[in-house]
């Protein structure tokens, strides 16, 4: 299973339970049977004001948590600020990405920084695995220098591709292999 299938089915049980913690919640109010001229004089009773802020204290702490490290696949926070190892420059100019190297090279679990520039029109970065999957994509703004810093886990190719529509000429922005996470290499020492 991948993080991202562990991510999906946490937020799906996660938004199931709530749902249904709501409904309930509704539901048993709503079976009072009384008026709702006796319900503004009374009020919510104590019971429901306790499970009130009791899903309230749920909601709160499984956001806190899923933003930790106490999640195991939360391995970027997001209130962190890592030292990229790598840094590059792209510049993406009249429907061609220009890469300060090519390939870029990167070993796994490195953090890296990738600093974008527009000379033109709004074009989109995306990063893709060699099965097609986005790894991640942003817009590349004109004017503006536009950073981000990611770390690469898995070794392999990754591809390059505009995400975002530029102009009749968007469909030729795909650069194959221009991402290369180098396998750790493993030494034998002999005693």
């Amino acid at each position: 299973m991948y993080v991202t299938d562990s991510i999906k089915l946490f937020y799906g049980i996660y938004f199931i339970l709530i749902s249904v913690f709501l409904a309930w919640f509704i539901f048993k109010v709503r079976r009072k049977g009384t008026t709702v001229k006796e319900e503004a004089v009374s009020g919510i009773d104590k019971r429901e004001k306790v499970f009130f802020a009791g899903l309230v204290s749920v909601i709160i702490i499984a956001h806190v948590v899923t933003l930790s490290n106490l999640v195991p696949w939360q391995k970027w926070r997001l209130w962190s600020d890592p030292t990229p190892v790598k840094h590059f420059d792209i510049n993406i100019e009249d429907y061609h990405f220009n890469f300060s190297e090519i390939p870029m090279e990167i070993a796994p679990g490195q953090f890296v920084e990738f600093s974008l520039t527009s000379g033109d029109v709004t074009y989109g970065f995306g990063v893709f695995r060699d099965d097609g999957t986005l790894v991640f994509q942003l817009q590349v703004l004109p004017g503006y220098t536009n950073r981000y810093v990611w770390n690469f886990d898995q070794p392999g190719y990754y591809d390059v591709r505009s995400t975002e529509y530029s102009g009749p000429d968007h469909s030729s922005m795909h650069v194959k292999k221009v991402i290369h996470i180098i396998k750790k290499e493993v030494k034998n020492e002999q005693l």
